[in-house]
């Protein structure tokens, strides 16, 4: 017989009295979060019930708010940007038209040289939808001009054309800019066999879902227009996310553009731009931003009427002022005009004073009293008798007093140069000057060309353990490694085949670097200094700013100045002056634009695109701006800092020659000579503010290999203080080792520099530190103490710092 207890007693738990943390207290409750906070102990607490009923109301209001945005009748129509990637079979117009009612209409604007778009309303979605065809070239620009104005992007693929480079490169760069929602769809099925059908299928997914996991994909029919309609429903209705950097501005895209030249040749005309108001509202006394122009100030805003006249048929047409091409409206309603007074200016950069901080021309009487002082001075002191007299060469500005002591310290200085410093030594070293490297390296590469060549035609002749062989080339193809030849350029090669090697011996060796001989280490590095610390050492970052800093703007707090201008949301109702609604139909009236910008903007073959953006408050201003990088995958090459890319932020497009730096913490950041493959840097430039989150592509421009894609990121930080510091590290190697002292050679080549720099801390490989003790000699030997006896396979190394700054090569990229 068992006892069973009848009542399941729980005890307290005992009040131990520790103090929960705030992850213990998460941890406990399991994640949840009470909806309502509670009030005082005298507030009752809510109901179950009202709960309920309060969030039922937020989510009715959401609802209604999502469906009066969708389903309104004076919204801005849904964009779908369809973008082609597998060559002539997938052609975006062609997948337009599948997509299209049969009796939609394709309008390129009264120019005719716009894109051809296609605007209509659909039943079953209950709201107008604009279908939008990417170049039918292979222009990357061109597709990411389509599609950072879409609502949504469906990329064409192909079912037997397998993607190819330029398919990667489009994807990439796609996902990197970012994008609303994706789609694909395949168009071609029907001429794959019935049973490969499936498994292509599969392998289409595969491909599509590696960049886009959220994706669906579709088959087209081309004589199923039931079937296409359906696509289209599930294309337009797919959940999509925010683009952040694209809503926060302003932004149309032209449907029709009309151009008024302007009267004189000095100032630039007018360019009307039609289309409908997207993103947020605009303040037309805020600036646009033109792609491949810049910014430019607004006449006014209009809405448009009916339009008299006949559309021109050609570009030349779109810009006649004369009473055959009236392409105006007569019942243009005005939305908005700007108030001088309010308009913000064009003005980029702050105008420099290059006499700002300059002393003042010293007068007759100080001049005067410096002489005095002078000749007081040689009289009072003799120099040393000279066993005999020599005739010296002296550097400029050496009075007779100081050659008197000069006997042949300027022995290497024979020649008569004057060493005034003038020269720049941001790229004193070979690994940093590529230029350098090849003309030390070219004589070797041309005798060891000139010794492959001197043989036999026909016959090649090489060293393999101590042996010479001769290879008999005789039967090769002597016309096809002709054309091969002529069709390689050798400059080229050479100068990549030298940049790699730099490359790895920066790797190998992190800014290791020679002391010169021809010069003195003291003035070759004179712009270097010595750091206890390089994380907790002070440094001034206003300390010797170059003369661009003064042209350049800066925020005392940029954080609070972001959230201020991000904050100015201005509601649907009671809009006030000088503001227009985002969804309206408007035409933009834009001042100064140059007659040469609108005709190299129609005159691409495959249509124009156009997409106006709003610019924030400051957005036209420069500043020093830090990208957060990361190389792509599919680029194996180094870059060297200074070299000119192409960035692509969403909404400019500029070339520059940025520096790169690493992504650590703390006040100081080290320089980087090379942007290695797959690691993550931080690029610094001169550009035009940007507020994040603004995403990054950076591309590379070649002869050969055309434009590659390089890295991609986004906006980490608009700081003209961040300071990028160069390190060099002067190298030694230990010539007699005793238990805490050693005598080190090969760092420095004359007992000057020796003393010069015996205030800087020494380190090894081996992890030892120490000082310079004394000089040894008159060749650069020292004696150095250290805190254990080193190993004899150790290096000695000195640490020197300088900082750097970008190089002011900012330009607009068409």
């Amino acid at each position: 017989m068992s006892h069973r207890a009848t009542l399941k007693q729980q005890n307290k738990g005992h009040k131990h009295g520790r103090h929960r943390s705030k992850g213990q207290i998460n941890n406990d409750d399991g994640g949840k979060i009470e909806r309502f906070k509670k009030g005082g102990k005298h507030k009752a607490a809510e109901r179950r019930v009202d709960r309920m009923n309060h969030l039922k109301q937020i989510r009715a209001a959401k609802r209604q708010e999502s469906a009066l945005q969708k389903r309104g009748i004076g919204s801005a129509p849904h964009v779908i940007a369809v973008v082609g990637i597998c060559g002539d079979r997938t052609n975006s117009a062609a997948v337009c038209r599948y997509l299209a009612p049969e009796n939609a209409e394709f309008s390129a604007g009264s120019c005719g040289k716009l894109l051809p778009t296609c605007t209509f309303w659909s039943g079953t979605l209950k709201r107008k939808v604009t279908l939008v065809p990417a170049p039918p070239t292979q222009e990357i620009f061109g597709v990411l001009n389509v599609c950072k104005a879409a609502n949504a992007v469906v990329i064409a693929m192909s079912a037997v054309e397998p993607p190819d480079a330029f398919s990667e490169l489009c994807v990439s760069s796609i996902k990197s800019q970012g994008v609303c929602s994706v789609s694909h769809v395949v168009i071609d099925i029907d001429d794959i066999p019935p049973k490969r059908r499936n498994e292509s299928k599969r392998d289409i997914t595969q491909f599509a879902t590696k960049d886009f996991p959220e994706t669906r994909v579709h088959v087209i029919s081309p004589t199923s227009s039931k079937d296409n309609s359906t696509v289209l429903w599930n294309i337009a209705n797919q959940k999509s996310k925010p683009l952040r950097w694209r809503d926060m501005h302003p932004y149309l895209l032209a449907e029709d553009l009309v151009y008024t030249p302007p009267v004189d040749e000095t100032s630039g005309g007018t360019l009307a731009v039609t289309g409908h108001l997207r993103g947020h509202n605009l303040n037309v006394n805020d600036l646009v931003y033109l792609p491949g122009l810049g910014a430019r100030q607004i006449i006014k805003i209009v809405r448009p009427g009916a339009t008299l006249g006949r559309p021109p048929a050609t570009a030349a047409d779109a810009m006649d002022t004369s009473d055959t091409a009236e392409v105006h409206s007569l019942n243009d309603a005005v939305l908005a005009e700007p108030t001088p007074e309010l308009q913000q200016s064009l003005e980029s950069e702050v105008p420099l004073d290059p006499l700002a901080g300059e002393q003042t021309w010293p007068t007759d009487e100080e001049i005067a009293e410096a002489q005095a002082a002078t000749m007081s001075t040689e009289d009072t002191m003799a120099p040393p008798p000279a066993p005999h007299a020599s005739l010296v060469r002296v550097p400029k500005g050496t009075s007779s007093y100081q050659a008197k002591w000069i006997v042949d310290a300027f022995g290497d200085d024979a020649d008569g140069s004057d060493f005034d410093g003038s020269q720049d030594d941001g790229d004193d070293m070979a690994m940093d000057n590529g230029s350098d490297a090849s003309m030390d390296v070219a004589p070797n590469v041309a005798a060891s060309l000139a010794a492959a060549s001197s043989g036999p035609v026909g016959e090649s002749a090489s060293t393999y353990g101590g042996k010479s062989v001769t290879f008999d080339l005789s039967g090769r193809n002597e016309e096809k490694a002709a054309a091969y030849d002529n069709e390689m350029d050798v400059d080229e090669d050479t100068k990549t085949r030298e940049s790699l090697r730099l490359a790895r011996d920066e790797v190998d060796f992190p800014d290791e670097v020679d002391t010169p001989l021809d010069a003195k280490a003291k003035d070759r590095f004179r712009k270097y200094r010595g750091l206890q610390s390089f994380r907790h050492s002070s440094w001034d970052p206003r300390e010797e700013l170059p003369i661009e800093y003064a042209r350049i703007f800066q925020f005392q707090n940029f954080q609070r100045t972001r959230k201020r201008v991000l904050k100015k949301d201005i509601g649907d109702e009671n809009l006030p002056t000088g503001w227009v609604e985002a969804g309206t139909h408007v035409r933009m009236y834009i001042r100064d634009v140059p007659q040469e910008y609108v005709k190299s903007l129609l005159a691409e073959e495959s249509g124009a695109t156009l997409t106006v953006f709003g610019l924030l408050e400051h957005e036209n201003k420069m500043s020093v701006l830090h990208f957060k990088l990361q190389m792509h995958s599919t680029f194996t090459e180094p870059i060297k800092s200074k070299t000119k890319l192409v960035f692509c932020t969403g909404l400019r497009k500029f070339s520059a020659e940025p520096i790169f730096s690493q992504h650590a913490i703390g006040d100081k950041q080290k320089f980087e000579r090379y942007f290695q493959p797959g690691a993550i840097c931080i690029a610094s430039v001169f550009a035009p503010i940007h507020f994040p989150p603004s995403p990054v592509i950076v591309f590379r421009e070649t002869a050969g290999k055309g434009l590659e894609l390089v890295a991609t990121g986004a906006l980490h930080s608009v700081n003209p203080d961040r300071m990028v510091i160069k390190r060099i590290r002067l190298a030694g190697h230990p010539f007699k080792i005793n238990k805490r002292t050693s005598t080190i050679r090969y760092m420095f080549h004359n007992p000057d520099d020796v003393y010069w720099f015996k205030s800087v801390e020494l380190s090894t490989k081996y992890g030892r530190k120490g000082h310079i003790k004394e000089s040894l000699g008159t060749h650069g030997h020292m004696k150095c103490t250290f805190d254990g006896q080193l190993n004899a396979q150790d290096t000695v190394l000195m640490n020197l710092y300088k900082r750097v700054y970008p190089k002011w090569t900012y330009a607009e990229s068409t």
